[in-house]
């Protein structure tokens, strides 16, 4: 996975979730028992995979990463401001296909397998 350059005086963690885009949960207790409630982008995992200063940076991933993401629906990598600061850039990837192997078996939805650099904090959307 590649992330971009773009000016950036800080550091930021990079951070890789699994989730599944669609769970039902069966309700068998309570005011709603018989139901099934629905939730959606339920993040299974995370973990940091480095920290990025502005430069343009490559970040390998393991094959857990890749048995992780096809046990459900795809992952997503989030730039955040180190510390639990603001989020500065987020993609979804689809999960990767069986015959797919290392950090080039996820796609981008949408577009290449790369992020753009991150906006700059407190640029204007």
């Amino acid at each position: 996975m590649t992330l971009g350059a773009a000016p950036y005086d800080g550091v930021a963690d990079v951070v890789l979730a699994h989730f599944d885009s669609r769970r039902e949960t069966r309700v068998t207790r309570g005011e709603n028992r018989g139901r099934a409630l629905a939730n959606f982008n339920v993040v299974r995992g995370y973990r940091r995979i480095g920290s990025w200063r502005g430069a343009a940076e490559r970040y390998p991933l393991e094959a857990a990463d890749v048995a992780a993401a096809r046990a459900g629906d795809g992952c997503a990598v989030i730039v955040q401001d180190a510390g639990a600061g603001p989020v500065l850039a987020a993609a979804a990837f689809a999960a990767p296909g069986p015959d797919a192997g290392g950090d080039r078996a996820f796609s981008r939805r949408g577009r290449g397998g790369s992020l753009p650099p991150p906006p700059l904090p407190n640029a204007d959307p």
